[in-house]
């Protein structure tokens, strides 16, 4: 059985520079936990690994703290995954992907002894777990893992409804990925009377990917951590999160004008020459228009981001091959 990391995910104020993320996607927002990422591995025999973030569980750490509390639950509940990855196989057999190799079920574990002076937690928050001394797995994610290097992301709703609501994380609410970001505020934690560590974005329904050759991997999910555990500064004023807000609308505005039709007029003013060594003055063209056109009609959105701009000229360069090869 392979070992399958986790992939990294996308932090919510860098979102918008990946083009594989749709800012108008439905998406549903889970609470963050702060602890340690775990995971249990099913094969096609019922075979149960178990594995931390980056490697799977040795002799000796299945017997220490805290990973003891995974390979414990792995022994004692083997019965109930297995039960779960039965439901997921279904499920997943419904898509024609090919087989199906293993499946993977992505968790945080957390909790443990917790007090005013002393805090040996698997990461210092007082849950509920923790304040109870015990320590907890809920899990965010269920790959299946097909033959052909193919993965099936399942949707928040089919996990939540093959493992039950004890045992995913929790849910906050639904909504276009744009809304959740920019809506966005400091929550309590559902798991204990503690603040939250953030939210995670997650598309509502299937998400199928394949890593490239390279290993990388274009994974829609995004973390959105609160200013407390932000790792960066970046984002971490008022003035930041604005900048992010127009930046988003900015998008939006402008991904909503590249289009053919927006080709062809500009083209239609006759000063381009129809030839493919002038795509560059083509996408010069278009993208000045654009920008004046989102200046008249949006004088809220601050349009001076070059930059931004720049990253729809292999769009504007297709739209205009592809017309070239049509007259």
């Amino acid at each position: 059985m392979q070992f399958i990391k986790y992939p990294s995910l996308t932090n919510h104020y860098t979102a918008r520079r990946q083009k594989f993320i749709n800012f108008d996607d439905d998406y549903v927002a889970t609470e963050k936990i702060h602890g340690s990422n775990v995971s249990l591995m099913v094969d096609n025999g019922n075979n149960i690994e178990n594995a931390k973030r980056i490697a799977i569980l040795t002799e000796d750490e299945r017997a220490q703290k805290p990973w003891n509390t995974l390979a414990q639950f792995a022994t004692e509940q083997k019965e109930l995954i297995v039960s779960w990855s039965d439901s997921v196989r279904n499920l997943a057999n419904e898509y024609v992907y090919g087989a199906i190799e293993q499946i993977n079920f992505y968790g945080e574990l957390y909790g443990d002894i917790y007090d005013e002076s002393y805090c040996s937690s698997v990461q210092k928050m007082p849950y509920q777990a923790t304040l109870s001394n015990t320590r907890q797995i809920r899990f965010f994610d269920i790959h299946v893992i097909f033959e052909d290097g193919q993965r099936l992301a399942l949707s928040q709703d089919k996990m939540s409804s093959i493992l039950g609501n004890d045992y995913t994380v929790p849910v906050i609410r639904e909504g276009k990925l744009r809304d959740l970001i920019l809506d966005a505020t400091e929550l309590q934690s559902k798991l204990g009377d503690c603040g939250a560590e953030g939210q995670v974005y997650k598309p509502k329904n299937d998400y199928l990917f394949k890593p490239d050759d390279y290993g990388n991997i274009n994974y829609p999910v995004i973390k959105h951590k609160y200013d407390a555990w932000l790792e960066t500064q970046k984002i971490d004023t008022k003035h930041g999160m604005n900048h992010l807000a127009n930046e988003l609308k900015l998008i939006a505005e402008i991904e909503s004008r590249v289009t053919k039709q927006r080709l062809l007029n500009v083209l239609s003013h006759g000063d381009i020459q129809l030839a493919v060594q002038n795509t560059g003055l083509v996408i010069k063209e278009m993208l000045k228009d654009i920008k004046d056109e989102i200046t008249r009609e949006e004088p809220d959105i601050d349009v001076n981001d070059d930059k931004l701009f720049g990253k729809y000229g292999g769009e504007i360069a297709q739209l205009f091959k592809d017309y070239l090869s049509g007259i």
